[in-house]
């Protein structure tokens, strides 16, 4: 069974690795229209990540959604 851990997460060290990860892909943006985007994720503490989507505009970066996770105790 192929392994499901986030490839982000360092088992040996309980951790993830670094405090920002990038995802780079294509997709539809919100018009319809293909585009470059582009994730990140930016870990602001154990129980806190911020989740960034930015879409290339010309050669620059545009900020287009974010999304805060915090994780609570059960």
């Amino acid at each position: 069974m192929p392994d499901r851990r986030n490839f982000f997460w360092e088992p040996a060290k309980s951790q993830l690795a670094g405090e920002t990860t990038k995802f780079l892909f294509h997709a539809t943006d919100f018009e319809g229209m293909p585009a470059d985007m582009q994730v990140e994720l930016l870990k602001k503490s154990n129980e806190k990540y911020q989740w960034t989507l930015n879409e290339k505009v010309g050669d620059a970066w545009k900020q287009v959604a974010t999304l805060e996770y915090v994780r609570t105790a059960d």
